[in-house]
């Protein structure tokens, strides 16, 4: 979970996809046998918005392949 200042938007920011993409798998790295799941959490609105796994495994393959760079 990473806290977020302000509103939830109607989209992740990129940025914040790769941060939790690279935190997922350290986490990932250091339990491989617990599931991770990520979430951020919209300090302003007050919501969690749970991230799909799915979609942090793609930013994950452009870190690794150098085609984002991690937060």
């Amino acid at each position: 979970v990473d806290f977020k200042t302000g509103y939830r938007p109607a989209h992740v920011p990129p940025a914040y996809m790769v941060q939790m993409a690279a935190y997922r798998a350290l986490m990932q790295a250091a339990k491989p046998e617990k599931p991770v799941r990520c979430a951020l959490v919209w300090t302003r609105s007050t919501q969690i918005e749970w991230l799909d796994g799915g979609e942090l495994d793609i930013y994950l393959a452009d870190i690794l392949a150098g085609q984002r760079k991690p937060s």
